[in-house]
């Protein structure tokens, strides 16, 4: 993977350098590294990171709304939903404490968590709050990015997958139910 070559190569003069060069490799090679797959050492990386910013979340808000959504990336990738979905929450607090809504990405963020928290619990009632989630984020992406068809397609992917669910684990009256949500 060129990429990861071209961080390899260059980790020791930014490690050299330090500041600013190494902060913007941190921050690219956990990236490489999280679509790598490799999410141990993207989570290591990304820690590194946060511990060279150097302000705190109340005062570089919007950074750590990235910093936050990132850390729940790598920590859902890694199965640890219970940590992805506490770094979700506060992408939509430190908004909300600074007068801004939560964006649709943190609605669907946190539906497709709190779908993947419930299934790894066998809770599959609890689904239903999922799409809930998953399905505000739809209204929000609506009204700020109409043209964005794959993303729509995307989030509807992730409700119809839960409604699949909650119908295969559902009574027979109420499944018909859900699986006709899944495919619409």
């Amino acid at each position: 993977d060129k990429a990861d070559r071209v961080c390899q190569r260059i980790e020791p003069l930014c490690r050299e350098r330090g500041g600013l060069w190494l902060f913007k490799l941190l921050n690219m090679y956990s990236t490489v590294r999280m679509k790598q797959s490799r999410f141990p050492e993207a989570l290591a990386m990304y820690e590194e990171f946060e511990s060279l910013i150097g302000h705190s979340a109340e005062e570089q808000w919007e950074l750590y709304d990235t910093v936050f959504r990132n850390f729940g990336w790598i920590h859902c990738s890694m199965g640890n939903h219970e940590k992805a979905m506490h770094y979700f929450r506060r992408c939509v607090e430190i908004k909300r404490k600074n007068g801004v809504p939560p964006h649709w990405f943190d609605q669907w963020d946190l539906g497709k968590t709190h779908a993947r928290m419930q299934v790894s619990k066998g809770n599959f009632a609890a689904l239903k709050h999922s799409i809930e989630l998953i399905k505000k984020g739809i209204e929000l992406h609506q009204q700020v990015e109409q043209q964005d068809k794959v993303m729509l397609c995307k989030m509807l992917n992730s409700a119809g997958e839960c409604a699949q669910m909650l119908g295969d684990y559902s009574g027979h009256e109420e499944a018909r139910g859900w699986h006709e949500e899944a495919v619409r």
